[in-house]
């Protein structure tokens, strides 16, 4: 599903990395 705004884009990404991070750092990593 393609973005038209890059910028929502931008803002998916790193919302999702920091959910990924979070979840990482939750464990002990």
């Amino acid at each position: 599903m393609p973005y038209k705004d890059k910028e929502s884009q931008k803002k998916a990404v790193r919302e999702a990395v920091q959910k990924h991070r979070k979840g990482i750092t939750s464990e002990g990593e």
